[in-house]
């Protein structure tokens, strides 16, 4: 009797010490990347910048291309989704916004993606919570360097690819078909968009697949153990206003997401001509019922 106390006193021991290293991990390297460069002023004059639950948090994922020839801020968003997640209930909704929304961005008509080359994270924000009329105040921007790393360093992510991809001169050939992709590979899913009758839609559609994919898979118990070292692998790729404690809190619950309550959604629209360039044109009405659906308790008084 005695040794199984003691045989349990050292199991319970290396627990410890084994939750304890992975938390340390956990704090060295979301303290790496997290930034507070934004104060609530610069997005509404009597912002706050704080969380509306402390279960949740809604924030704007913003994925750049450093690798394009500009100068960091001035680069075009490639990828823009709103993403809420609730830890109490273990769910996920995913809002992809077409890069070529049209809204208005510095009281003009626009494209949504030319925020960021106007000026940068701050405009995007701004001008997406005057379109939704939502109080978006975080975000995470992320290089596209990142995804290779996330993606090889939890060895692969599985997704049904629904056309072939050939580009010769990057040296990537995907067939068609359920494929598990490397980095590169899923750099290029969730880019391409030449080969689908909806195009920039279609794109989206596969981008919403793969997030959808890559947070099950982030969630296998093998990978939340490589959470630290994923985050700590490619943290100059990272940028967020997310404050520290709000992400160790998150971070530490995350057991708790459900990987099939994943649900994915995108602004109601269709893709038109205006001036003789291409634009998504929001459905006003079908957006409102979107946000009072999804995003209720964010919506701007």
């Amino acid at each position: 009797m005695k040794k199984r106390y003691i045989v349990m006193g050292i199991m319970s021991l290396v627990i410890f010490i084994m939750f304890y290293t992975y938390s340390l991990k956990i704090l060295n390297a979301l303290d790496a990347i997290s930034t507070t460069n934004i104060k609530g002023s610069d997005l509404d004059e009597n912002n706050v910048i704080e969380p509306i639950h402390d279960h949740e948090l809604l924030f704007l994922l913003a994925g750049v291309d450093q690798n394009d020839g500009k100068n960091g801020e001035h680069t075009r968003t490639d990828t823009l989704m709103l993403i809420k997640a609730n830890v109490d209930t273990g769910s996920f909704d995913i809002i992809s916004i077409p890069r070529d929304c049209r809204i208005k961005v510095n009281g003009k008509l626009d494209k949504v993606n030319h925020a960021h080359s106007y000026g940068g994270i701050k405009l995007t924000l701004k001008s997406l919570r005057d379109f939704l009329g939502v109080d978006i105040d975080y975000y995470v921007k992320i290089d596209f360097d990142a995804v290779v790393k996330v993606v090889d360093a939890i060895g692969g992510v599985e997704v049904d690819v629904p056309v072939t991809i050939n580009e010769p001169l990057l040296n990537i050939y995907i067939k068609k078909g359920r494929r598990k992709l490397n980095g590169k590979e899923a750099l290029m899913f969730v880019r391409f968009r030449r080969g689908y009758a909806e195009g920039d839609l279609g794109r989206v559609k596969q981008q919403q697949k793969f997030m959808t994919e890559l947070i099950k898979q982030t969630l296998n118990s093998s990978n939340i153990l490589k959470i630290p070292d994923m985050l700590e692998s490619f943290k100059g790729d990272i940028e967020t206003n997310i404050p520290l404690h709000t992400l160790i809190s998150l971070s530490k619950r995350m057991a708790n997401m459900d990987k099939n309550k994943i649900k994915t959604h995108t602004i109601p629209g269709e893709y038109g001509y205006k001036d003789s360039l291409s634009y998504f044109f929001p459905n006003k009405k079908k957006v409102n019922e979107l946000v009072d659906n999804i995003l209720h308790d964010y919506k701007l008084k």
